[in-house]
């Protein structure tokens, strides 16, 4: 994902630390539910909701679809950013209004 910052109000870097804190703590198991889906707005709003991010480009998938629009889970299926893996890339563009 790529966030927009204003670089004369924030320090890219932390938006980004905290913007990758807050998809890891509301993508965690613990907040999610079997069979929960996971869309591309649902990242938007947990992103675009730090302090600091103007906007943002999102883009989830799985190796089969690696650009959709919303990943659908099985009624047994869990979707969830698990802590020890790699986790979101995130990107820093400058923003200016």
């Amino acid at each position: 994902m790529t966030v927009r910052v204003d670089p004369l109000a924030f320090d890219g870097e932390s938006v980004a630390r905290v913007a990758r804190a807050a998809l890891f703590a509301a993508l965690s198991l613990p907040r999610r539910r079997l069979g929960d889906p996971l869309s591309r707005s649902d990242v938007f709003r947990i992103v675009e909701a730090v302090p600091g991010v103007q906007d943002s480009s999102v883009t989830i998938g799985t190796a089969g679809h690696p650009a959709a629009q919303r990943l659908q889970a099985r009624p047994y299926q869990l979707i969830a950013l698990d802590p020890a893996g790699p986790g979101p890339r995130v990107d820093i563009e400058e923003y200016r209004s």
